[in-house]
């Protein structure tokens, strides 16, 4: 029956280009013109500008001056309700830029956070795509306070991990507020040029009433390629850095402290280690890195998920500085390559190469402890770590409007013995201005290591794949291929994306993310956006999704259809809700009339208080494989963030998860408690206190933390984290384990 039902509303919805609105914008006065592309021609200077947020300097005077700022959101092309201008210069190491933002001062969001912590509040910034051929580009973001937060972004994703180096003051005015900007051209990849042909755009969140969004060159929420709509900045001429050597040496200090069978604590004593990365600039274009016994630790844990009866691997963001050189080029259609799976090196390096359309990355490490993920057709499989060694090359050749052709290869080495091998081909191409095909093929091919040692044999099942192979680590060999194609229509009122997903039974790519195999999967996803147009409602979304997932012997393992509706709300407030009907078969049982029920809930409605709520109910499965059953469950999240003063933020979580059995009695039932304090006491200096409770495991756990940083690189760190185990016997929380540590490093550029 879902088959037939998603048949029928997949043809339907291609019948929605009759609803397209007209040709004019809606609102948009007579009298107003958005800027479509704009072309700014920029002044050279002669000496640098002191950046300290005022603009008395009488170079600003000469700067280009961007204006017509045009509004993106709430509405869209139309005049935004305040006045924004930025201006723009350059002498032979900088690119400056000020921002000045006009709004009422009582309702202006600006607190005093850690750098990449301001998109809650107020804030402006340049996108700049030096390439100009819409694959890639830099955006760089400051609060009313100068607080950076800065980015790397592609037609689809933006990885928030990304920092640069650059300098930037606010200034509070009377009627809004100033920022200056310096960015050094030391941190910009760009063509070797006599002058430089940059697209870019200036961007502004103004968050009064809702969450509005403005620019300098118009963004049609029509067109579906953001920057391909980005103005050119011109005139910046014979920047050619020479050739630039960053190095950043470190040291960490620890101690640590467990309880040992005995029930008594030991500490073990003072530790520490160093190591170093050197990165040398070549060329604009050509970045070598190198780094021996790097500290790929983070300081900020992982927030915890619940992943009681969760039968596939739980995926984190990378945040290590390493791997932030290229990090456009690591992703991919299929999760391939994940740069996490290299877990605790000695050894890497990389070479970063970028040349007008072609772009390219290869990284090489040995890993002191790597972990082996293992996919099957039902849940995914772990082993302990062992020593190995990596290659990563990807490349990729741009097009005009965001279309590309890539290519990769993959290999892990095994110290003793065992490979993984992988190889693809993908890009993606935009047609009819508003649909987009992407696609990717892969092959894999594998040599386990045989290593009867890092098989936990009682927990692998006994089952074949490909008939004849076994998941145990018996130095067996065998091949597959893999598959992911993506066609989409994204426009301001119907969009929809259709998926299909191949995975053979021998497809695995040690160095990614594929957390199972042996399936193919396709589903169909689309939303019809209406707009209201009243002091309410900025924005309602109904849709649905459908799909279904086979193995690879035709029996079908899934199927779902999800009608939803969304609902944006003035006062930067958003709601969801979601009702599945859902079949599944898992364990050899077939489970049908899975359905259940799911809400969101997010609201930034004032600059002191935000906060989101999820919920989500119904009957799920209990996957046990030796018992797997049916019951009625729920999960239940709430998540805010307090500031009671500008430079204090208070946020408290609570993740819940439960399962009851048909007859009442519960199969689980928990939650996991967090609470992060933080005070920044300057831009530079802070300290946070996580407190966290997981009910599943009744352990408590602490982790102050001191951070100093003059840049995002040049950091200290002092803290500590402890774990708190319930005691029966004493009925009391005890230390199990402790630790403090210390961390330093400095960035020394010349």
């Amino acid at each position: 029956m879902l088959t037939a039902l998603a048949g029928l509303l997949l043809f339907t919805s291609f019948l929605s280009d009759s609803f397209q609105p007209g040709n004019p914008p809606e609102g948009t006065p007579e009298t107003f013109t958005p800027s479509v592309q704009p072309v700014l021609f920029l002044p050279a200077i002669s000496s640098p500008v002191t950046i300290d947020g005022n603009l008395d300097e009488p170079a600003w005077k000469l700067a280009a001056e961007a204006t017509n700022f045009t509004e993106n959101w709430p509405k869209n092309l139309v005049k935004p309700p305040v006045h924004t201008e930025a201006r723009l210069m350059y002498d032979e190491k900088n690119l400056y830029i000020a921002f000045i933002a006009e709004g009422d001062p009582d309702q202006l969001r600006a607190t005093l956070r850690d750098r990449d912590e301001i998109f809650s509040d107020d804030y402006m910034g340049i996108l700049i795509d030096t390439y100009g051929n819409s694959s890639w580009y830099y955006e760089f973001f400051v609060n009313p306070l100068g607080v950076q937060g800065d980015l790397v972004a592609t037609t689809n994703n933006e990885d928030a991990g990304a920092d640069f180096i650059y300098y930037s003051e606010g200034l509070i005015t009377g009627n809004g507020y100033q920022v200056e900007l310096a960015i050094p051209f030391s941190s910009l990849r760009f063509p070797d040029a006599e002058e430089q042909v940059w697209r870019a755009t200036i961007w502004r969140d103004h968050k009064a009433d809702s969450r509005n969004r403005y620019s300098w060159a118009a963004i049609d929420r029509d067109n579906p390629c953001f920057p391909c709509q980005f103005g050119t900045l011109r005139g910046i001429k014979n920047i050619n850095r020479p050739s630039a050597v960053e190095v950043l040496p470190y040291f960490i200090g620890n101690q640590a402290g467990a309880r040992n069978e005995n029930g008594a604590f030991e500490n073990d004593g003072v530790k520490g280690s160093a190591g170093f990365s050197v990165k040398y600039m070549a060329t604009p274009e050509l970045t070598a890195e190198v780094s021996v016994n790097p500290d790929f630790s983070q300081i900020e844990s992982d927030a915890e998920q619940i992943d009681v009866n969760t039968n596939f691997a739980l995926n984190f963001p990378e945040r290590r500085p390493f791997f932030q050189e290229g990090s456009d080029l690591f992703s991919s259609p299929g999760s391939v390559i994940y740069t996490r799976s290299i877990n605790d090196p000695d050894f890497t390096a990389k070479l970063t190469g970028r040349s007008g359309k072609l772009n390219f990355v290869y990284l090489t490490a040995k890993d002191a402890q790597t972990p082996y993920m293992i996919p099957t057709e039902e849940r995914t499989l772990f082993a302990a770590g062992t020593t190995s060694f990596s290659h990563i090359l990807r490349g990729k050749y741009a097009f005009d409007d965001g279309k590309y052709f890539g290519a990769l290869v993959t290999t892990r080495l095994n110290e003793a013995d065992g490979y993984n091998l992988v190889t693809g081909l993908d890009g993606s191409y935009r047609f009819w201005e508003y649909y987009t095909l992407q696609a990717q093929g892969l092959f894999s091919k594998t040599q386990e290591p045989n290593d009867t040692l890092m098989t936990p044999v009682n927990d692998y099942p006994s089952v074949l794949f490909d008939g004849k192979h076994d998941v145990l680590f018996n130095g067996e060999k065998f091949e597959g291929i893999g598959f992911i194609g993506n066609f989409s229509r994204y426009t301001k009122t119907y969009n929809f994306e259709t998926q299909y997903l191949y995975a053979g039974s021998g497809f695995r790519a040690d160095n990614g993310f594929i957390d199972r195999n042996d399936y193919h999967q396709w589903y169909f996803w689309n939303r019809y956006n209406f707009y209201p147009e009243n002091d309410l409602i900025n924005q309602i979304g109904p849709g649905f999704i459908t799909g279904q997932v086979y193995n690879l012997d035709g029996v079908l393992k899934d199927e779902w259809l999800s009608f939803f509706i969304n609902f944006d709300f003035t006062a930067q407030t958003n709601f969801r809700a979601e009702y599945m009907l859902n079949n599944e078969r898992w364990a050899d049982t077939w489970f049908g009339q899975k359905n259940r029920w799911q809400f969101n809930l997010n609201s930034s409605f004032s600059q002191y208080f935000s906060g989101s709520i999820y919920s989500e109910f119904g009957r799920f499965i209990r996957r046990s494989r030796s018992n797997p059953s049916v019951g009625d469950g729920a999960n239940y999240g709430v998540f805010l963030s307090i500031k009671p003063t500008d430079q204090i933020v208070i946020e408290p979580g609570l993740d819940y998860a439960e399962l009851f059995q048909d007859g009442g009695n519960a199969y689980y039932a928990g939650y996991v408690f967090l609470l992060r304090t933080k005070y920044q006491f300057s831009r530079e200096l802070s300290a946070r206190v996580l407190l966290q409770y997981n009910e599943f495991d009744d352990v408590v756990s602490v982790e102050p933390l001191v951070s100093y940083k003059l840049n995002p690189f040049s950091v200290f760190y002092i803290g500590a984290s402890s774990n708190h185990g319930y005691n029966p016997a004493k009925e009391v929380y005890q230390q199990d384990s402790r630790q403090f540590f210390l961390k330093f490093q400095y960035l020394f550029t010349t």
